[in-house]
Protein backbone atom coordinates (compact mmCIF):
# COMPACT_ATOMS: atom_id res chain seq x y z
CA UNK A 1 0.00 0.00 0.00
CA UNK A 2 1.53 3.08 -1.00
CA UNK A 3 0.70 7.03 -1.93
CA UNK A 4 1.22 6.08 -5.54
CA UNK A 5 -1.42 2.99 -5.93
CA UNK A 6 -4.13 4.66 -3.19
CA UNK A 7 -4.30 7.97 -5.54
CA UNK A 8 -4.79 6.09 -8.76
CA UNK A 9 -7.29 3.82 -7.22
CA UNK A 10 -11.06 4.21 -9.50
CA UNK A 11 -13.10 1.80 -7.59
CA UNK A 12 -13.57 -1.48 -5.37
CA UNK A 13 -11.03 -1.18 -2.06
CA UNK A 14 -7.46 -1.89 -1.48
CA UNK A 15 -6.53 -4.48 1.54
CA UNK A 16 -3.51 -3.23 3.16
CA UNK A 17 -1.11 -6.56 3.89
CA UNK A 18 0.51 -5.19 6.50
CA UNK A 19 -1.99 -4.19 8.81
CA UNK A 20 -4.95 -7.03 9.35
CA UNK A 21 -8.24 -5.58 9.06
CA UNK A 22 -7.20 -2.38 7.41
CA UNK A 23 -8.69 -1.42 3.66
CA UNK A 24 -9.44 1.79 1.77
CA UNK A 25 -13.17 2.13 0.20
CA UNK A 26 -12.98 3.56 -3.39
CA UNK A 27 -16.48 5.21 -3.31
CA UNK A 28 -17.96 5.86 -7.05
CA UNK A 29 -17.86 9.41 -6.74
CA UNK A 30 -14.49 8.69 -6.48
CA UNK A 31 -13.77 9.52 -2.86
CA UNK A 32 -11.54 7.12 -0.79
CA UNK A 33 -12.06 6.53 2.78
CA UNK A 34 -10.66 4.03 5.35
CA UNK A 35 -12.39 1.18 6.87
CA UNK A 36 -11.96 -1.97 9.26
CA UNK A 37 -13.22 -5.22 9.01
CA UNK A 38 -11.83 -8.14 11.26
CA UNK A 39 -13.90 -11.08 12.51
CA UNK A 40 -13.43 -11.47 16.34
CA UNK A 41 -11.61 -14.38 17.45
CA UNK A 42 -13.88 -17.30 18.32
CA UNK A 43 -17.00 -15.74 17.17
CA UNK A 44 -19.30 -14.87 14.57
CA UNK A 45 -19.28 -11.41 15.06
CA UNK A 46 -17.80 -8.89 12.57
CA UNK A 47 -16.34 -5.79 14.07
CA UNK A 48 -16.76 -2.85 11.41
CA UNK A 49 -15.29 0.49 11.92
CA UNK A 50 -14.37 3.63 9.43
CA UNK A 51 -12.19 6.02 10.17
CA UNK A 52 -12.69 8.85 7.73
CA UNK A 53 -11.34 10.13 4.24
CA UNK A 54 -7.99 9.57 2.46
CA UNK A 55 -5.70 11.31 2.16
CA UNK A 56 -7.00 13.58 5.36
CA UNK A 57 -6.10 10.06 7.07
CA UNK A 58 -2.50 9.14 5.65
CA UNK A 59 -1.17 5.38 5.16
CA UNK A 60 0.97 6.07 8.93
CA UNK A 61 -2.00 7.56 10.71
CA UNK A 62 -4.77 4.83 9.46
CA UNK A 63 -1.95 1.61 10.16
CA UNK A 64 -2.14 3.56 13.79
CA UNK A 65 -5.83 3.37 14.06
CA UNK A 66 -6.22 -0.12 12.97
CA UNK A 67 -3.19 -1.10 15.16
CA UNK A 68 -4.49 -0.14 18.11
CA UNK A 69 -8.18 -1.67 17.47
CA UNK A 70 -6.25 -5.37 16.39
CA UNK A 71 -4.84 -5.22 20.04
CA UNK A 72 -8.34 -5.43 21.37
CA UNK A 73 -9.60 -7.71 18.74
CA UNK A 74 -6.48 -10.11 19.29
CA UNK A 75 -7.57 -10.26 22.80
CA UNK A 76 -11.11 -11.00 22.14
CA UNK A 77 -12.29 -7.93 23.16
CA UNK A 78 -14.89 -5.74 20.79
CA UNK A 79 -13.22 -2.20 20.53
CA UNK A 80 -17.00 -0.49 19.50
CA UNK A 81 -18.40 -1.76 22.96
CA UNK A 82 -15.50 0.45 24.51
CA UNK A 83 -16.49 3.29 22.37
CA UNK A 84 -19.97 2.67 23.24
CA UNK A 85 -19.61 3.04 26.72
CA UNK A 86 -16.62 6.57 26.22
CA UNK A 87 -20.15 7.94 24.22
CA UNK A 88 -22.26 7.16 27.20
CA UNK A 89 -20.24 8.65 29.71
CA UNK A 90 -20.12 11.72 27.77
CA UNK A 91 -23.52 11.70 27.14
CA UNK A 92 -24.02 11.34 30.75
CA UNK A 93 -23.71 15.45 31.50
CA UNK A 94 -23.64 16.84 35.02
CA UNK A 95 -27.88 18.13 34.10
CA UNK A 96 -28.69 14.11 33.18
CA UNK A 97 -27.17 12.78 36.31
CA UNK A 98 -29.13 15.49 38.32
CA UNK A 99 -32.39 14.83 36.87
CA UNK A 100 -31.99 11.21 37.49
CA UNK A 101 -31.16 12.29 40.95
CA UNK A 102 -34.18 14.71 41.37
CA UNK A 103 -36.67 11.50 40.06
CA UNK A 104 -35.02 9.32 42.53
CA UNK A 105 -35.55 11.92 45.50
CA UNK A 106 -39.25 12.35 43.97
CA UNK A 107 -39.55 8.57 44.66
CA UNK A 108 -37.31 8.06 47.75
CA UNK A 109 -34.60 5.96 46.15
CA UNK A 110 -31.79 9.08 46.88
CA UNK A 111 -31.44 7.93 50.19
CA UNK A 112 -30.75 4.92 52.59
CA UNK A 113 -34.48 5.92 54.40
CA UNK A 114 -36.40 5.07 51.37
CA UNK A 115 -38.51 8.12 51.75
CA UNK A 116 -39.30 10.68 49.55
CA UNK A 117 -37.87 13.81 49.88
CA UNK A 118 -40.55 16.48 51.19
CA UNK A 119 -41.77 19.32 48.56
CA UNK A 120 -40.01 21.91 50.95
CA UNK A 121 -36.29 19.50 50.56
CA UNK A 122 -37.21 19.12 46.74
CA UNK A 123 -37.37 22.80 45.99
CA UNK A 124 -34.38 23.31 47.80
CA UNK A 125 -32.15 20.80 45.95
CA UNK A 126 -33.44 22.20 42.48
CA UNK A 127 -32.32 26.04 43.83
CA UNK A 128 -29.01 25.64 44.70
CA UNK A 129 -29.12 23.55 41.75
CA UNK A 130 -30.36 26.13 39.00
CA UNK A 131 -27.88 29.39 40.96
CA UNK A 132 -24.82 27.64 41.08
CA UNK A 133 -24.32 24.45 39.71
CA UNK A 134 -26.10 24.28 36.58
CA UNK A 135 -24.19 27.25 34.85
CA UNK A 136 -20.94 25.89 34.98
CA UNK A 137 -21.04 22.50 34.92
CA UNK A 138 -25.02 21.24 33.67
CA UNK A 139 -23.09 20.46 30.32
CA UNK A 140 -19.81 18.89 31.83
CA UNK A 141 -19.84 14.87 31.46
CA UNK A 142 -20.38 14.07 35.60
CA UNK A 143 -17.37 12.02 34.84
CA UNK A 144 -14.62 14.16 33.80
CA UNK A 145 -15.89 16.65 37.28
CA UNK A 146 -13.17 16.83 39.54
CA UNK A 147 -12.85 18.41 43.06
CA UNK A 148 -11.03 21.04 42.03
CA UNK A 149 -14.30 22.09 40.15
CA UNK A 150 -15.95 21.55 42.61
CA UNK A 151 -13.82 23.03 45.16
CA UNK A 152 -13.66 26.38 42.81
CA UNK A 153 -17.34 26.66 42.62
CA UNK A 154 -18.10 26.89 46.63
CA UNK A 155 -14.97 29.42 46.67
CA UNK A 156 -16.76 31.59 44.01
CA UNK A 157 -20.08 31.07 45.93
CA UNK A 158 -18.38 32.16 49.31
CA UNK A 159 -17.16 35.13 48.40
CA UNK A 160 -20.26 36.40 48.08
CA UNK A 161 -22.90 34.03 49.94
CA UNK A 162 -20.53 31.77 52.99
CA UNK A 163 -24.19 30.45 54.03
CA UNK A 164 -25.46 29.26 50.80
CA UNK A 165 -21.47 28.29 49.69
CA UNK A 166 -22.22 25.96 52.82
CA UNK A 167 -25.27 24.34 51.67
CA UNK A 168 -24.17 24.33 47.88
CA UNK A 169 -21.02 22.32 49.80
CA UNK A 170 -23.45 20.26 51.34
CA UNK A 171 -26.05 19.14 48.31
CA UNK A 172 -22.95 18.67 46.48
CA UNK A 173 -21.41 16.11 48.81
CA UNK A 174 -24.73 14.35 48.00
CA UNK A 175 -25.74 14.71 44.79
CA UNK A 176 -22.53 13.88 43.95
CA UNK A 177 -22.29 10.40 46.85
CA UNK A 178 -25.77 9.34 45.14
CA UNK A 179 -24.13 9.34 41.44
CA UNK A 180 -21.25 7.36 43.24
CA UNK A 181 -23.32 4.78 45.02
CA UNK A 182 -25.24 1.88 44.55
CA UNK A 183 -28.35 4.23 44.60
CA UNK A 184 -27.44 6.09 41.48
CA UNK A 185 -26.12 2.97 39.69
CA UNK A 186 -27.38 4.42 36.21
CA UNK A 187 -25.19 7.37 36.50
CA UNK A 188 -22.07 5.09 37.21
CA UNK A 189 -19.95 7.45 38.79
CA UNK A 190 -16.63 5.70 40.24
CA UNK A 191 -15.87 7.77 43.22
CA UNK A 192 -17.78 11.12 45.15
CA UNK A 193 -15.56 14.02 44.01
CA UNK A 194 -17.06 15.91 46.71
CA UNK A 195 -16.56 13.91 49.50
CA UNK A 196 -14.28 16.17 50.99
CA UNK A 197 -17.40 18.41 51.47
CA UNK A 198 -19.64 18.14 53.76
CA UNK A 199 -22.47 20.70 55.81
CA UNK A 200 -22.16 22.78 59.25
CA UNK A 201 -25.05 24.27 58.65
CA UNK A 202 -26.71 23.28 62.31
CA UNK A 203 -24.47 23.56 65.28
CA UNK A 204 -25.27 19.71 66.17
CA UNK A 205 -24.04 18.66 63.08
CA UNK A 206 -20.61 21.11 62.72
CA UNK A 207 -19.62 19.53 66.49
CA UNK A 208 -20.20 16.13 64.92
CA UNK A 209 -18.67 16.43 61.77
CA UNK A 210 -15.05 18.81 63.38
CA UNK A 211 -13.20 16.19 64.64
CA UNK A 212 -13.40 14.06 60.97
CA UNK A 213 -12.81 17.51 58.93
CA UNK A 214 -9.44 17.53 61.11
CA UNK A 215 -8.25 14.75 59.76
CA UNK A 216 -9.61 15.24 56.74
CA UNK A 217 -7.35 16.58 53.78
CA UNK A 218 -10.14 17.43 51.52
CA UNK A 219 -9.69 20.65 49.78
CA UNK A 220 -13.20 21.86 50.66
CA UNK A 221 -12.70 21.13 54.48
CA UNK A 222 -9.02 23.05 54.17
CA UNK A 223 -10.95 26.46 52.23
CA UNK A 224 -14.39 26.14 54.57
CA UNK A 225 -11.43 26.81 57.64
CA UNK A 226 -9.76 29.59 55.69
CA UNK A 227 -12.94 30.94 55.03
CA UNK A 228 -14.27 31.26 58.51
CA UNK A 229 -17.32 29.43 57.14
CA UNK A 230 -16.55 26.99 60.07
CA UNK A 231 -15.89 28.94 63.44
CA UNK A 232 -12.75 28.42 64.66
CA UNK A 233 -13.83 26.71 67.96
CA UNK A 234 -15.62 24.01 65.39
CA UNK A 235 -12.67 23.45 64.16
Amino acid sequence: MTPSLLDGATSGHILDSATPGLMLDVLPSGKKRWKYRRRLPGTDRIVKMRLGPYPTHSIAAARAWAATINSDVEAGIDPREALRAEQGRAAMTVARAHQLYMEAAHEGRSSRAKRPNKPRTIREKLEVYRRDVKPVLGARSIHDVTEADLVRLVMAKGKVAKIRANRLAAELNVFFGWAASLRGMEVGLESNPAGGCATFGSPRRRARASSAWKRSSGSCARWFRRSGTISAGSC
